[in-house]
């Protein structure tokens, strides 16, 4: 299937690497995964909206692993949208934090589920290898950010992953 080709990635973190990081774009990398992933989202009857906060200043990440990180948040959004829906990816600057969030309108995640969620190998997928959020919160963690989650009773959930604004030190 199509999400099959957004998971091939997935075991190459098995021995997770070492961070690389470079100054580059938070928003022109979310934008990237965005675009990425639009078509496999239309024709799922998924509405994808993407807002970047201009404020967000280049920083010091590890480019492929973050996007690594943000596709598997959108890969489970896309998932919980299997009726369509929406999901909405956004970054805003927040004093010293960036925050990237990922938000569906699926049906919600029940608290039983939710507290074991970052488990590695937790899955609730019949095909899922339950990898996908232990290792977003391993590359957040690597970036000396958080990942936070809420899912409100009425349905829909979103992940947050705040991370600390670092500059490379020029001299």
């Amino acid at each position: 299937s199509a999400l099959d080709a957004l998971t091939e990635e997935y075991l190459a973190f098995a021995r997770f690497p070492r961070a690389q990081f470079e100054e580059d774009s938070v928003n022109d990398m979310v934008a990237a995964v965005v675009e990425f992933v639009r078509p496999l989202a239309a024709r799922q009857d998924i509405e994808v909206i993407v807002t970047t906060d201009p404020g967000v200043p280049p920083m010091e990440i590890d480019r492929t692993l973050l996007r690594q990180a943000v596709l598997n948040l959108i890969k489970n959004a896309i998932e919980a949208l299997s009726k369509g829906g929406a999901l909405t990816v956004a970054t805003q600057r927040i004093d010293d934090i960036v925050t990237i969030s990922v938000s569906d309108t699926g049906p919600g995640i029940p608290p039983e589920v939710g507290r074991r969620l970052f488990e590695q190998f937790f899955t609730t997928k019949p095909q899922g290898t339950g990898l996908g959020l232990s290792i977003t919160r391993q590359i957040v963690e690597e970036h000396g950010g958080r990942i936070e989650w809420t899912s409100p009773p009425g349905g829909g959930t979103t992940f947050t992953i705040s991370l600390p604004i670092k500059r490379a030190d020029h001299g």
